[in-house]
């Protein structure tokens, strides 16, 4: 019988079994990814259970489509499916350093669920879901990551500008494309963050960005590489017009009778990185993350406590009260783009309980004290941007598409840190830091 499972002779005999397959898992799956060692043991902790949430959310069975994927969670039986904006929207340069060539498969598989219908599939390749607004910049990110630490794939090039240019063709209004309602976004208990969005709005602009430099890369059709770049000053200058609001200094959010909603939430700050925010503006948006509003002792709170209207605590991770574990490092890896190490450490270190209570990062958490609901998934792949808040923030290592790799190193601590064994393109670097030293 196919579905029967065979007993060991007992737990010892399943105890070695276990061990000879994380012994082999972890060879190839750490190969290319550093230790990091640090006088600062809540650091060293806190950067080991991030790359163990990677570790535990990877499946090898010959019965799935894919015989060693990665899926969104998995450990308490649920989030089995491998979800883009979860593998591939957050840290997808430590996913591609963990799986190697495989992630190559990853994407094909994505792409061959039609990323117009579904932002997941099943173990069986199945597409699940529905269109995710934000499943254009997860997968652009995920193919663009392969690129600099790879090569830049035709096929998956061509997928890429398939979904950046489709998503052009959605319903706008003056240039902003309207995303419908929850279910496309970012399913939040209460109404706001729906329609005409600031994010993934001003991903677009990120999005065709990268895909120009792609195509050039690939020598791709250089007018419509011209006509891309020209696209992303028309879309910035369509979302501050449409979107910004001088007296909050925050971005709105748009229905399409004309009705005006201020959600606090912290996916505006993910704007930071697209192109859109002018330096005024950023300065205007950064004056939110305070104490109290986003800010608080066991990490940030997805809206802010100071949002009356939207802020509530049931739906910990995009309503308030906590974060989806994923976003906090993702905020702290902004600060360190914008060249604001104080801050982003500052952000960072509020998570780093997570690396002494927890085998590995839960699904979200819960800002005010140390815990996780305990209704929720009890681990997920996104804890992965820990690390990577490390390694490409404080550490400030970016590898490039041309094949360099150049390194700004951001430290805002007199802590010790050695990052050793960082594999780029064959080569091999390793990095020591402290407030007043770098060596690489």
């Amino acid at each position: 019988d196919a579905n029967t499972v065979s007993a060991p002779a007992g737990l010892q005999a399943w105890e070695k079994q276990t061990a000879a397959i994380w012994e082999k898992r972890l060879g190839w799956a750490l190969k290319n990814i550093p230790v990091l060692t640090s006088n600062n043991a809540a650091l060293e902790s806190y950067y080991k259970r991030s790359i163990v949430s990677g570790l535990v959310c990877i499946w090898e069975k010959p019965e799935f489509k894919l015989h060693r994927t990665l899926v969104t969670s998995g450990l308490d039986g649920g989030g089995m499916n491998t979800y883009l904006w979860d593998v591939a929207g957050y840290a997808p340069r430590l996913v591609s350093l963990m799986m190697g060539d495989k992630l190559l498969d990853i994407a094909r598989t994505m792409t061959a669920i039609d990323l117009e219908k579904y932002y997941a599939f099943a173990q069986d390749g199945t597409g699940l879901g529905v269109r995710y607004a934000y499943s254009t910049a997860a997968f652009t990110g995920l193919v663009y990551a392969i690129a600099c630490q790879d090569s830049v794939y035709p096929d998956l090039f061509a997928q890429v500008k398939n979904l950046v240019l489709s998503d052009e063709k959605r319903p706008m209004v003056n240039g902003v494309i309207d995303y419908g309602d929850q279910h496309n976004l970012l399913e939040m208990r209460g109404m706001g963050w729906e329609h005409m969005v600031p994010s993934p709005n001003a991903e677009r602009v990120w999005c065709f960005n990268r895909l120009a430099d792609m195509g050039e890369k690939i020598g791709y059709d250089k007018t419509s590489i011209q006509q891309w770049r020209k696209k992303t000053d028309v879309i910035a200058t369509d979302i501050r017009k449409a979107l910004w609001d001088e007296k909050t200094g925050w971005f709105v959010c748009k229905y399409p009778d004309g009705h005006s909603e201020t959600v606090y939430s912290i996916q505006v700050f993910d704007m930071l990185r697209t192109g859109v925010c002018t330096p005024a503006m950023k300065k205007r948006m950064l004056e939110q993350l305070e104490e109290g509003k986003f800010l608080f002792p066991y990490g940030v709170s997805s809206v802010s406590k100071a949002d009356s209207i939207h802020y509530e605590v049931t739906d910990t991770d995009w309503s308030g009260g906590g974060a989806y574990s994923g976003d906090l490092p993702q905020l702290a890896l902004d600060l360190y783009r914008e060249q604001l190490p104080a801050k982003a450490w500052d952000v960072l270190k509020r998570q780093f309980w997570i690396g002494q209570q927890l085998p590995y990062f839960p699904q979200e958490h819960f800002c005010d004290r140390p815990g996780a609901p305990a209704y929720k998934r009890a681990n997920v792949v996104s804890g992965l941007m820990g690390a990577a808040a490390i390694l490409y923030g404080m550490a400030g290592l970016d590898p490039r598409l041309d094949g360099s790799l150049w390194i700004h190193p951001q430290p805002a601590t007199d802590d010790k840190v050695q990052i050793k064994g960082f594999v780029h393109r064959k080569h091999v670097v390793d990095v020591e830091l402290s407030a007043s030293f770098c060596k690489v």
